[in-house]
């Protein structure tokens, strides 16, 4: 089609002359020669689908005056995150394994597509799958539950709960586990290992030459760690039964072969710790009960070697150095109650240890005084301050009153009788034993 352009020019008219208009001017159609298009000239042209008049690349035309589209290698920058045709990226290509995916955003771990540095990648933070959500594949040890896997711990401990090939630790998958003491893969009882257990002594079961079989270690009860049962000499001490147990036949060190402790008084012999031991606590015989020799001046009548002890070794006090009564001496007017021998003891209202006289006084034969009308005046004709307490003697000699004397608190002035009991004059009555003290501390 041709298209007409008419012009027409006014020109001034002068003298009345007139100027014809000029001819119309063709232009050509598109199959003819036109001017030359250019893209960048905002004229959008038949060979254009675009032209924004620019020469910037990156929006949504572009300086080949066609419409950006993602993969055609530009980035737009005329759109922000979140808006319809925001590129990230565009790397040109259609490859979703790089770092540009195909629709422009950037390749990352999550995102459903496997790029570089992926060994995986499922879209999903789910880390009990085959892909893990860091895009490497779940494998045992990687300290998530994957699939086909019991348990995993992340570790590379065998002996703990979970194994090294994510399996539960069991009895009997050959690896000492949590709560086992043995583990040899088999169930053979007579191997040294069963149910995870030790077998032989210490398996609470009784086989073989076992006496006994507790199953603990302990070696103070009645099975000892080494299946024996426990009993006295076996070095070990059994709780509850024994006091000690050196485990020797000797009764004498510190514990006899009773498993008892040895003591003063038991009879035997202490090494380096008693001087003698005849099994009883007298103190008139030649072994005290202190475990000491009887000597003159300890204190005690050894029988019948001491006719006196008074617990020194002086003479002049009416015992000797020797142990033999000093003539003056004392006990001098008896009658015929009978003097037993010295001790050591205390009396009421007086100070100390002060030397006592034991006496006897018995009916048959009859052992009286008929001057004395109690014992405080039998005491005083007897060079002693006063009497000070006794107890019934049931017939005893002398011999058995110095053993016993000091029984009922007799000793230390607690005796049952006073002066006023039984008087050394009587004529019918108890038989009893009677001390008088002495006016002086020992």
């Amino acid at each position: 089609m041709t298209r007409w352009l008419a012009l027409a020019c006014l020109l001034p008219v002068g003298c009345g002359s007139q100027v014809d208009p000029a001819p119309p001017q063709t232009l050509p159609d598109a199959g003819q020669n036109a001017p030359d298009s250019q893209c960048g000239d905002g004229i959008v042209d038949v060979d254009e689908a675009c032209d924004d008049g620019d020469r910037d690349d990156r929006n949504a035309c572009t300086n080949a005056c066609e419409p950006a589209r993602c993969g055609d290698g530009l980035i737009r920058q005329d759109r922000m995150e979140g808006e319809a045709d925001y590129e990230a990226c565009d790397d040109g290509n259609t490859n979703d394994n790089d770092a540009c995916l195909s629709s422009c955003r950037r390749a990352r771990c999550g995102d459903g597509v496997i790029g570089p540095g992926e060994a995986c990648d499922d879209g999903n933070n789910n880390d009990q799958d085959a892909c893990l959500s860091s895009c490497e594949a779940a494998r045992c040890g990687d300290g998530y539950v994957g699939p086909d896997e019991a348990c995993d711990d992340g570790n590379a401990i065998e002996t703990d709960a979970c194994r090294n090939n994510c399996e539960l630790a069991r009895c009997g998958d050959g690896v000492v586990g949590p709560g086992e003491a043995c583990d040899d893969g088999n169930d053979v009882e007579n191997d040294g290992c069963f149910e995870c257990r030790r077998s032989g002594c210490g398996d609470a079961l009784v086989r073989g030459d076992e006496e006994c079989d507790d199953g603990n270690d302990r070696n103070e009860d009645q099975c000892l760690n080494d299946c024996t049962r426990a009993r006295c000499g076996d070095g070990v001490v059994w709780a509850g039964r024994e006091e000690c147990d050196d485990g020797n036949d000797s009764n004498e060190d510190a514990c006899l072969i009773d498993c008892f402790p040895a003591d003063c008084g038991d009879g035997n012999l202490w090494q380096g710790r008693e001087a003698c031991d005849d099994g009883n606590r007298r103190d008139d015989d030649a072994c005290t009960s202190a475990c000491e020799p009887a000597r003159c001046g300890d204190g005690f009548v050894w029988h019948p070697q001491e006719a006196c002890d008074d617990g020194n070794q002086r003479d002049g006090d009416g015992c000797s150095a020797n142990c033999e009564e000093e003539a003056p001496a004392r006990n001098g007017d008896l009658g015929t109650i009978q003097f037993c021998g010295y001790g050591t003891g205390r009396a009421p209202g007086l100070g100390g240890d002060r030397r006592i006289g034991v006496f006897n006084s018995l009916n048959e034969p009859r052992q009286r005084h008929p001057d004395h009308g109690n014992w405080d005046a039998f005491c005083q004709a007897n060079g002693y301050l006063r009497s000070n307490t006794g107890a019934g003697n049931a017939g005893h000699d002398c011999a058995s009153v110095i053993t016993w004397w000091f029984a009922s608190g007799v000793d230390q002035g607690e005796g049952p009788l006073g002066s006023d009991d039984y008087p050394p004059n009587r004529g019918e009555g108890g038989q009893l034993l009677m001390t008088c003290v002495a006016d002086a501390e020992r």
